[in-house]
């Protein structure tokens, strides 16, 4: 009688270039990765950045490429359409991940990698555990293939540093408020607002020419009650988009109520209040009451001391406001500016918090304090330049 033999196991069907399973199933290829989302179709302009993110992102280094820039600069979507030219030369997929950088609670590296080696085709029960070994099989697979990755809204250089990958033949991109310059071996570009043509541009692409180029002085108030911010104009063109009987001077009044402002810049669940309050959140209250000094003060651009900080640490406290998103260096050395849209809500957060219930706080959000408008002769009472001087002083 023969003896009996224990079952083989079962037979991975694996290329000879992988040195991992590719599948659970036997004989059955892992599917092609396809996870980027839908590509922004209301995307405009920036030219010249984008050709210069298209350079360095397909160059010889193999360099992750890192766009950074101010709450609703429209990051995420100059991602997506850089993608977009990118796929077709990488067969091999795409690989996508929202990191929750600006949210409540960011998302733990070691997840991120856990479902992307699931997705290069490695068993759920095979995935290293420990986030170092998970990170060098991921490296040594992406080696292996020509594939897109896109790392949107990264927190900080801790969550990022174990998912880069430097590869010739992968493409990596990152979006992120912070320039994360605690990282080695980067590409970054930083976007700024839309010039105004491209601003009316992106209206013209939500709202439709014709509507746009009957009224063109409309279109460019609109384009500047929203500073020109990607995120707001797309507010503002759906919501005009979604009344083809309105004219563009009514959404010009809608928007024109700077106390209601940041309430009408919000259609569905995209709400301009919303990122500019997670990031609000996340700063520490030093930081909180420089904005609102600065928010207090001249709309011009100001220097570190403006900040009303000490000397020492006016430098790092600059650093911080900038990578959160809230604050712009302007092209003078040494100077920057508060985004009009940020000094609206840090206004607004200030009087709720100075003046809460009262009628004072709505002057106060009216008056000199609030959003950039059209100058008019109004004029003053001795009441309301009472309340200035309060917030101002505190």
């Amino acid at each position: 009688m023969a003896e009996a033999t224990e079952p083989s196991p079962p037979h991975w069907i694996t290329p000879p270039r992988y040195a991992w399973p590719l599948s659970p199933v036997v004989g059955v290829p892992p599917p092609r990765p396809a996870q980027l989302p839908p590509f922004p179709a209301s995307f405009v302009g920036r030219r010249a950045q984008f050709s210069e993110a298209a350079a360095l992102s397909t160059g010889r280094t193999g360099a992750p490429l890192l766009l950074s820039g101010q709450v609703g600069v429209g990051k995420t979507a100059f991602a997506l359409r850089l993608a977009q030219e990118q796929v077709t030369a990488l067969p091999d997929g795409e690989l996508y991940a929202d990191l929750g950088g600006s949210g409540a609670a960011r998302v733990d590296p070691g997840a991120v990698l856990a479902a992307f080696l699931q997705a290069l085709g490695v068993p759920a029960d095979q995935v290293p555990s420990d986030v170092a070994p998970a990170a060098a099989l991921y490296r040594s697979l992406m080696a292996q293939r020509r594939m897109l990755v896109l790392l949107d809204d990264a927190a900080d250089e801790a969550q990022l540093r174990q998912l880069l990958v430097h590869s010739h033949s992968t493409v990596v991109l990152v979006t992120s408020r912070s320039r994360l310059l605690g990282l080695d071996g980067m590409h970054r570009i930083h976007l700024e607002p839309l010039p105004r043509p491209e601003s009316v541009a992106l209206l013209l692409g939500l709202v439709g020419g014709r509507r746009t180029s009957a009224e063109p002085a409309a279109a460019g108030h609109i384009a500047e009650l929203c500073a020109d911010l990607p995120l707001a104009l797309d507010v503002a063109g759906r919501r005009i988009a979604a009344h083809p009987t309105w004219p563009l001077t009514h959404l010009v009044d809608h928007l024109g109520d700077r106390q209601r402002l940041l309430d009408r810049l919000r259609v569905g669940d995209l709400s301009v209040r919303d990122r500019l309050a997670s990031a609000f959140r996340r700063l520490q209250p030093a930081a909180r009451e420089a904005l609102a000094l600065l928010a207090a003060r001249d709309r011009g651009s100001v220097s570190r001391a403006g900040l009303g900080v000490p000397a020492d640490v006016g430098d790092d406290m600059v650093e911080t406001l900038v990578d959160s998103g809230l604050l712009q260096y302007t092209p003078i050395a040494g100077r920057f500016r508060l985004p009009p849209l940020v000094r609206l809500f840090v206004t607004e957060q200030r009087c709720r918090r100075d003046h809460t219930g009262s009628a004072e706080c709505v002057d106060c959000r009216a008056e000199e304090l609030a959003y950039p408008r059209r100058q008019t002769a109004r004029p003053t009472t001795t009441r309301r330049s009472a309340s200035v001087a309060q917030l101002i002083v505190r």
